[in-house]
Protein backbone atom coordinates (compact mmCIF):
# COMPACT_ATOMS: atom_id res chain seq x y z
CA UNK A 1 0.00 0.00 0.00
CA UNK A 2 1.44 3.64 -1.10
CA UNK A 3 1.83 6.66 1.00
CA UNK A 4 1.27 9.92 0.28
CA UNK A 5 2.68 12.88 2.18
CA UNK A 6 1.25 16.83 2.25
CA UNK A 7 1.34 19.71 4.35
CA UNK A 8 -0.60 20.07 6.78
CA UNK A 9 -3.49 20.95 6.97
CA UNK A 10 -4.68 19.87 3.41
CA UNK A 11 -6.97 22.18 2.03
CA UNK A 12 -6.65 25.34 3.72
CA UNK A 13 -2.94 26.28 3.70
CA UNK A 14 -2.34 25.24 -0.04
CA UNK A 15 -5.55 27.17 -2.00
CA UNK A 16 -5.77 26.81 -5.94
CA UNK A 17 -3.85 29.54 -7.71
CA UNK A 18 -5.67 31.64 -10.28
CA UNK A 19 -2.58 30.76 -12.50
CA UNK A 20 -3.30 26.88 -13.68
CA UNK A 21 -0.68 27.26 -16.69
CA UNK A 22 2.16 25.82 -14.82
CA UNK A 23 2.14 27.66 -11.38
CA UNK A 24 2.32 25.52 -7.82
CA UNK A 25 -0.03 26.38 -5.53
CA UNK A 26 1.06 29.17 -3.48
CA UNK A 27 0.77 29.62 0.72
CA UNK A 28 -1.52 32.17 1.99
CA UNK A 29 -0.13 35.37 2.84
CA UNK A 30 -0.96 35.45 5.96
CA UNK A 31 0.01 31.52 6.74
CA UNK A 32 2.74 30.78 9.12
CA UNK A 33 5.94 31.44 7.49
CA UNK A 34 7.35 27.89 9.05
CA UNK A 35 7.18 25.07 6.58
CA UNK A 36 3.96 23.17 7.08
CA UNK A 37 4.69 19.65 9.54
CA UNK A 38 4.50 17.24 6.88
CA UNK A 39 1.99 14.32 7.36
CA UNK A 40 2.29 11.11 5.56
CA UNK A 41 -1.49 9.89 4.76
CA UNK A 42 -2.02 6.08 3.46
CA UNK A 43 -5.38 6.12 0.85
CA UNK A 44 -6.90 3.09 0.75
CA UNK A 45 -8.19 1.08 -2.52
CA UNK A 46 -11.12 3.06 -3.25
CA UNK A 47 -9.66 6.61 -2.25
CA UNK A 48 -5.86 5.54 -4.11
CA UNK A 49 -8.23 5.12 -7.58
CA UNK A 50 -9.89 8.45 -6.51
CA UNK A 51 -6.42 10.23 -6.50
CA UNK A 52 -5.42 8.80 -9.46
CA UNK A 53 -8.48 9.70 -11.55
CA UNK A 54 -8.72 13.20 -10.33
CA UNK A 55 -5.34 13.89 -10.68
CA UNK A 56 -5.70 12.06 -14.42
CA UNK A 57 -8.82 14.48 -15.06
CA UNK A 58 -7.16 17.73 -13.79
CA UNK A 59 -4.09 17.41 -15.68
CA UNK A 60 -6.10 16.75 -18.82
CA UNK A 61 -8.14 19.60 -18.46
CA UNK A 62 -5.63 21.40 -17.68
CA UNK A 63 -3.47 20.33 -21.03
CA UNK A 64 -5.91 20.25 -23.06
CA UNK A 65 -6.71 23.95 -22.22
CA UNK A 66 -3.61 25.13 -22.49
CA UNK A 67 -3.18 23.55 -26.15
CA UNK A 68 -5.81 25.39 -27.16
CA UNK A 69 -5.00 28.38 -26.13
CA UNK A 70 -1.27 28.22 -27.29
CA UNK A 71 0.57 28.05 -23.95
CA UNK A 72 -1.46 31.56 -22.19
CA UNK A 73 -2.84 30.71 -18.63
CA UNK A 74 -6.38 30.26 -18.49
CA UNK A 75 -9.11 33.08 -17.62
CA UNK A 76 -9.92 32.73 -13.74
CA UNK A 77 -13.65 33.06 -14.87
CA UNK A 78 -13.12 30.54 -17.97
CA UNK A 79 -15.18 27.24 -17.16
CA UNK A 80 -12.24 25.55 -17.54
CA UNK A 81 -10.27 26.75 -14.84
CA UNK A 82 -13.13 26.69 -12.33
CA UNK A 83 -13.59 22.83 -13.40
CA UNK A 84 -10.20 22.53 -12.18
CA UNK A 85 -10.50 24.07 -9.46
CA UNK A 86 -13.67 21.52 -8.36
CA UNK A 87 -11.48 18.63 -9.07
CA UNK A 88 -8.68 19.73 -7.08
CA UNK A 89 -10.92 20.86 -4.19
CA UNK A 90 -11.94 17.09 -4.09
CA UNK A 91 -8.71 15.92 -4.71
CA UNK A 92 -7.56 17.53 -1.23
CA UNK A 93 -10.79 16.58 0.32
CA UNK A 94 -10.36 13.03 -0.57
CA UNK A 95 -6.68 13.04 0.66
CA UNK A 96 -7.17 14.83 3.86
CA UNK A 97 -9.90 12.07 4.57
CA UNK A 98 -6.99 9.58 4.41
CA UNK A 99 -5.62 7.29 7.79
CA UNK A 100 -2.61 9.26 8.81
CA UNK A 101 0.58 7.65 9.54
CA UNK A 102 2.09 8.38 12.93
CA UNK A 103 5.65 7.26 12.32
CA UNK A 104 6.99 5.20 15.17
CA UNK A 105 8.94 7.58 16.90
CA UNK A 106 6.12 9.74 17.89
CA UNK A 107 4.09 6.65 18.67
CA UNK A 108 6.72 5.28 21.66
CA UNK A 109 7.20 9.01 22.73
CA UNK A 110 3.38 9.13 23.31
CA UNK A 111 3.37 5.86 24.83
CA UNK A 112 6.33 6.60 27.32
CA UNK A 113 4.58 10.07 28.16
CA UNK A 114 7.03 12.33 26.32
CA UNK A 115 5.66 15.52 24.39
CA UNK A 116 7.13 17.72 22.22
Amino acid sequence: MSTLMVGSPVCEEWPVTAELGGAAAQPKANADARRPALTRRRPNREQGIALEKLGHAIEYLIDSSMARCEGVAMDAQSPEFEAARIMMRLNCEVFADCEPVVPIHKRICRALGFRR
